[in-house]
Order: structure tokens, then sequence, then C-alpha cells
């Protein structure tokens, strides 16, 4: 056998305890980079200070739930005329679901579902996502996708099918001044940390992957002058898309 160098072993024994005083965990590094993350994604608002009623839109109070159980708080403003399905036949007009952007919460949203209906007579669904509004949870992308298909499966349910449905997203969804990815919108706005951004967080939204699995009609709204998201941001992500697609500037 041979002999053990003491001062070698010593000298390991020094760089691993300087490894762990100075260099956190991995598990720890993670959570500290989700967190900010999270913070710089996501702005949440509870206070809901409008509701369809406050622009003479009737609305329907709808409670409901992610795959997860987590508690989601939504509002059906009912279209005009013989748009409504029935449980003999299905609605014969379109119905909205509305997904917001990362701030605020579903009662910023309302000028917009009062636009839909009076100029086109629609029937809209707003919800406001976990963490947002009247929501219970915490906002996550895994879970923000579970609330997305359980607003969507709720539609459904009251008699849209597919070809009936218009999914309107804006900003985290997927029409109205899109993005890329969360790292894109970082080297934006956040230079100087937006490599922590790959590295530890599960926030990345990575839109230019996901669009390109998209088996509908796209349309893309871009502002000229967005100072949030870039149009060349939206315009990349719209270069992913198949057909049949449009692009249209504001």
């Amino acid at each position: 056998m041979k002999e053990i160098n003491v001062g070698f072993v010593l000298a390991v024994a020094l760089v691993a305890l300087l490894a762990v005083l100075l260099v956190p965990p991995r598990r720890l590094i993670d959570r500290v980079v989700s967190t900010l993350v999270r913070k710089l994604v996501y702005f949440p608002s509870r206070s809901v200070a409008f509701d369809p009623a406050s622009l003479g839109l009737e609305f329907e109070e709808v409670l409901f739930a992610s795959a997860d159980n987590t508690a989601l708080h939504g509002w059906w403003v009912p279209g005009r005329g013989s748009g409504e399905p029935s449980s003999e036949e299905p609605g014969t007009s379109p119905a909205v679901v509305l997904f917001h952007g990362n701030g605020g919460d579903i009662g910023d949203r309302v000028d917009l579902a009062a636009q839909l209906h009076r100029r086109l007579g629609l029937g809209i669904f707003l919800f406001d996502y976990r963490g947002y509004g009247k929501s219970s949870g915490t906002p996550r992308e895994a879970g923000l996708y579970d609330d997305g298909e359980a607003a969507v499966s709720l539609v459904r349910k009251r008699g849209w099918a597919d070809g009936g449905l218009i999914l309107w997203g804006r900003s985290l969804g997927v029409l109205d001044s899109p993005f890329t990815s969360v790292p894109a919108m970082g080297r934006t706005h956040y230079p100087l940390i937006a490599p922590l951004m790959y590295f530890g967080s599960s926030e990345l939204y990575e839109n230019s992957e996901k669009i390109t699995h998209l088996d509908a009609p796209l349309l893309v709204i871009h502002g000229t002058h967005d100072r949030i998201v870039p149009q060349k941001i939206g315009r990349e992500l719209f270069d992913h898309a198949n057909e049949p697609k449009r692009w249209l500037e504001i």
C-alpha cells in the first residue's frame, strides 16, 4: 500500500471546506435564482378593482379548479343573441378565453372584454392565474399552463368546440404582444443578470419552441412602439409559427 500524502489530503480537505463555506449548494443557488426570476416575471395584483358590471356588462362569477386542485376565479360574460349554446346545440358564434399578461388581474381587462362584447357580441371568459386576483396559489410556469387548460376545458363544457374558441393571450399568451422566451426578455430589460435565467430557473417560457407545435390559425398583434416587448421579439416568435398565420401591427 502506498503511503498517504498527508499534505495533499489536507489541501483537498481545505478546498472542500472553502467550497462549502464560499459556494452555496446547487439547490440553494437554484432556489435563489428561481425566486429572483419569478420576481422579475410575475407582478400579480389582488385588488380586482373593477368587474364587468362596472362597464355595464352582465356576468357570472365562476369558481373552478386547476389540475392540481388550485382554486381559480373567473368571470363569464355571455354573448349576445343566439350565440349562447344550449344543451341541445352548441354555440353558433365564437367564445373568447382571455389570458391576461404578467401584471395586475382580470379587473384590469374589463375594458377589453367590453370592446369584444359590444363590437362583436362574443361571449368572453376572463380568469386569473394562480396567485392573481381571487385565485389561490403562487404563480409558476407549469402551474399557469394547468390553469389555462382548466379554463379552456370549462368553456368547452359550456358547449363550445375547438372550432368555436378564440384563445386571446397577452404577453404571457401567444397572440397580443408576445415574446420568444423569458431569457430573451431578460436580455432586453436586465442584461446583467439575463444569463442567470438559464441557470436554475424553471420560468423560461420557451415560446419559440412551443409555437412550432401550434395547429390552429394564428393572429399575432404587436404595437410598433411597445416598450415592454420589443416588436422584433414578437416578430421572431411569429416567424417560428406554422401557417395559417397573420401578422398585424398596430
